[in-house]
């Protein structure tokens, strides 16, 4: 799954749409990118992203190591999670990676910055 379909999922599925395509984000060479303007935090829409993937996916998850590594000339956030999720009784714990290009771009009128909240308005509670 490309970046871009990951993207259209998540804005489908919870009404937020994230700066992000590229590939997938489960390996270096397929890293998903960040679409960052002035004033908004990479970190901040990648834990959005886990987050929206989580919640899809029915796991909870915990960050157990970020870096920043350099891959091609490229700035790549590598950030490993602890998911965790029951089948049955049995609790699964399962490491995954998920490598994030942040590299600066020279892209900044066509970013729309970051806001995490849905797509549309959800109606007031009274």
């Amino acid at each position: 799954m490309t970046g871009d379909e990951i993207r259209e999922m998540i804005k489908n599925d919870f009404g937020v749409d994230l700066p992000i395509s590229g590939g997938s984000g489960t390996r270096l060479h397929d890293a998903l990118t960040i679409h960052r303007t002035e004033g908004s935090n990479a970190a901040a829409i990648e834990h959005a992203y886990l987050k929206h993937i989580g919640l899809g996916r029915g796991i909870v998850w915990q960050v157990m190591e970020q870096a920043l590594v350099y891959h091609e000339d490229r700035r790549i956030d590598r950030v490993t999670i602890m998911a965790l999720w029951y089948e049955g009784e049995r609790l699964v714990r399962q490491e995954e990676t998920y490598y994030f290009d942040v590299t600066p771009s020279s892209r900044t009128t066509d970013d729309a910055p970051f806001n995490p909240a849905p797509a549309s308005p959800r109606p007031a509670s009274p």
